[in-house]
């Protein structure tokens, strides 16, 4: 019973980091988009 749980929340936590991961993949291209257009707010 508990190892399935810790398997439910390993599980949890990979797909946290994962979205994560993406967020910041997304947010890091939408900022050098954001720089190439308006290289000022970057700096």
């Amino acid at each position: 019973m508990q190892a399935a749980e810790a398997i439910k929340n390993k599980v949890k936590a990979l797909m946290v980091n994962l979205s994560a991961d993406r967020i910041m993949e997304l947010s890091t291209d939408k900022l050098r988009d954001v720089g190439l257009s308006r290289p000022k707010y970057l700096i």
